[in-house]
Order: C-alpha cells, then structure tokens, then sequence
C-alpha cells in the first residue's frame, strides 16, 4: 500500500506568521538599540519600529487562520475542548518553552522584576512577565 503525498505550498497565512515571528524578535533587538542611547532622530525612528512590530499579533492570528481554512476546507466543528487537545503542541507547548527560556536563561530581558524564589517564578511564568515583547521600553 503507498501513501499519497500531499505537496502543501506557502500562502499569505505562512508569509504572515514568518513576518508576525520576525517583527517579535525585531522587538527585542529594538529595544536593546534603543537602549544604547542613539541621537533623537534616531530614537524616533527605532521607536517607531518597536511600536509597529508590538502590534503584529492580528497578523500572526489571521495568518494561522487563514492557513488552517485553506489547508481543511472540510473543518467540522466541534467542541472547544478537542480543539485544545488537539493544538496542545502547537500552543501550549511553544509557550512552556520560550517562557522558560525567557526566565531562566535570559532573565534580563524580564518585563519588570527578576524572580527571587520558587513562588516568584511561578507567578511570572504565569502572568506573563516573561514576555518581553509586549511590555513597554522602560
């Protein structure tokens, strides 16, 4: 018995995500830039940037619909929680990772206040201090 292999080409939902992802990194590199205390025009234009790669979630979100639509046009509904059970590894799984990492091996990057205890690091991990991307420049 042989397999029918299927070829998947990118759409603008793949395109969307790559850009969504890049402009989440570009943020953390911004941020460092403006850091350095650039010139004002300089901070103006870094700025600027920070604040329209803050906000590329929409995109990331149609892009993951978008796909998912095209790719399974014969999606049948279902309840929510076969969903989640579902899309465990690709939501949840991700998310356990980078914020791990974004605790534990680069702590500076933290939004407000570094993790004193085991107590500390678990009410950060939860409530999302490990996201650098959506906090503000301080």
């Amino acid at each position: 018995m042989t397999k029918k292999i299927t070829i998947r080409f990118a759409d603008i939902g793949d395109y969307l995500k790559v850009f969504a992802f890049f402009a989440v990194v570009l943020q953390s590199v911004l941020a460092f830039a403006l850091k350095t205390q650039p010139n004002h025009p300089h901070q103006i234009i870094i700025g600027l940037l920070y604040n329209l790669a803050k906000y590329t979630a929409p995109a990331f979100i149609f892009g993951i619909l978008y796909t998912s639509l095209r790719t399974q046009p014969q999606i049948q509904l279902h309840p929510y929680r076969y969903h989640l059970n579902g899309a465990w590894h690709s939501l949840f799984v991700p998310t356990i990772w980078w914020t791990s990492i974004y605790l534990l091996i680069i702590p500076q990057l933290q939004q407000h206040h570094h993790y004193h205890s085991g107590l500390s690091l678990l009410w950060q991990f939860v409530n999302g201090n490990a996201a650098p991307h959506l906090g503000t420049i301080r």
